[in-house]
């Protein structure tokens, strides 16, 4: 079990928030992993389906205006009911092992915060 959920603040991109989805749920494996994405009021409005994200469990919030990435972060954190939270941008994949070693952190009750390699593919 994780007890942590990964926020990811978005605004437009879809294509960037599939993949990075896709890439979590390809590490998450068969437990699955508690995401928030907060819309950061795209126009249109993002759409998200389960394709290639298996083991993502996504909750999606959306913004009733444009309020930029740290009050996207906010939202999705006040969204969340685990002990530790991870935030990635849209734009990030997680390097390998990210989803396993977070879980690893998750369970341990003597860290306080963690700062992990993520990878910025290009477009």
């Amino acid at each position: 079990m994780t007890d942590a959920t990964v926020v990811i603040p978005a605004h437009g991109a879809a294509g960037s928030v599939h993949r990075l989805l896709a890439a979590l749920g390809e590490q998450a494996g068969s437990t699955p992993l508690h995401v928030v994405v907060v819309d950061d009021y795209s126009e249109p409005p993002l759409q998200l389906d389960a394709t290639g994200a298996e083991g993502v469990d996504v909750r999606l919030v959306r913004t009733d205006e444009n309020r930029g990435p740290g009050a996207a972060r906010n939202l999705g954190l006040a969204q969340v009911e685990t002990g530790w939270v991870a935030f990635l941008d849209a734009d990030m994949l997680p390097g390998p092992g990210w989803v396993e070693r977070l879980r690893e952190i998750s369970r341990d009750d003597g860290v306080d915060g963690v700062e992990g390699r993520v990878d910025l593919p290009a477009n």
